[in-house]
């Protein structure tokens, strides 16, 4: 008896769960908050990128100690990766490194570094996001934080942004894979047109110009400066959730970047409320601006409240 079998065209092959990426260096307290919020996504591939401890700071050297034991906690519930190091390589050497080994082993990956605590709703969003615009050229990020909310007044899932947001994200080899690192690339950028169509605002090109000449010079140690300028120059949007979904704890004198900002410990929202999404791939302007205004360059009377902010932190 001859049997006949049909095959389909392609093998229908499982899902693999995305990768999480975990970046870490001498805070294991913040660390374990945050190992708390992944208990539910056992079985996931796991990259711990984890810097050296300084030279000129001892207690770096047990906090590093806790880090990557806490670390290899993990072994029983995740498939874990490691890279380490034995000096301390600084967070622009650390993280471009780091990323650049976790995309020469997969083409999407969410990251968290230490201090971001990531919502209910954080990891089913960005998987839901990398598969929905992996193919998409012109998106170069997921983000998962969301620091003006009431602006949504659509109630869209999300939206598009010109600025990225590295305080808790994901993105895709394809993308991570253009970044600009040579400071000549810089030097060349900064003299062209191209550079003034990217801000049109005098105030935004006056206030970039001067941040990336710091960062190619390496007086800012810098990786996020570089990808951000590396997502504008390709015309690369970021995906922003509807409601916040990341609260960053990085506040304090452990904190590298951002020990005095206001943004800190913003309370997360319910991403499940929200279904409608954007008619189009156009950026979202209000938010744009708004970031603009009130993070970066500051307009007039935030820059004054930022002034006001800074002495009375002294």
């Amino acid at each position: 008896m001859i049997r006949s079998v049909s095959y389909s065209a392609k093998p229908v092959i499982p899902k693999m769960p995305n990768p999480i990426v975990l970046i870490a260096f001498n805070r294991p307290d913040l660390l374990q908050r945050q190992l708390e919020t992944l208990h539910e996504y056992s079985g996931r591939t796991i990259f711990a990128i984890i810097d050296g401890p300084r030279p000129n700071r001892p207690d770096d050297v047990e906090n590093v100690r806790l880090v990557l034991e806490q670390l290899d906690s993990l072994k029983q519930r995740f498939i874990l990766h490691k890279l380490t190091s034995d000096t301390n390589l600084g967070v622009y050497k650390r993280i471009k490194s780091g990323l650049n080994w976790v995309f020469e082993q997969t083409e999407q990956a969410i990251i968290l570094e230490d201090d971001c605590l990531p919502g209910p709703g954080f990891i089913d969003f960005t998987d839901e996001m990398l598969d929905r615009f992996a193919d998409a050229e012109d998106i170069y990020s997921v983000s998962g934080t969301n620091l003006f909310p009431l602006l949504n007044t659509d109630r869209l899932r999300y939206f598009f942004c010109r600025y990225h947001n590295c305080w808790g994200w994901a993105t895709w080899a394809r993308a991570w894979r253009k970044l600009l690192v040579e400071r000549d690339e810089w030097l060349t950028l900064r003299k062209s047109p191209e550079f003034n169509r990217l801000f049109p605002n005098p105030r935004a090109r006056l206030y970039w110009r001067h941040i990336l000449d710091k960062t190619y010079s390496g007086e800012i140690q810098s990786w996020f400066y570089r990808w951000m300028l590396t997502c504008w120059v390709n015309n690369g949007l970021a995906v922003v959730p509807g409601a916040n979904l990341i609260s960053n704890l990085g506040s304090g004198d452990a904190a590298t970047n951002t020990a005095s900002s206001p943004f800190m410990n913003r309370p997360v929202g319910d991403i499940s409320q929200f279904s409608r999404t954007p008619d189009s791939s156009s950026p979202f302007s209000d938010y744009d601006i708004t970031l603009e205004d009130t993070m970066y360059s500051k307009s007039l009377m935030n820059r004054f409240r930022w002034l006001s902010r800074k002495l009375q932190s002294r």
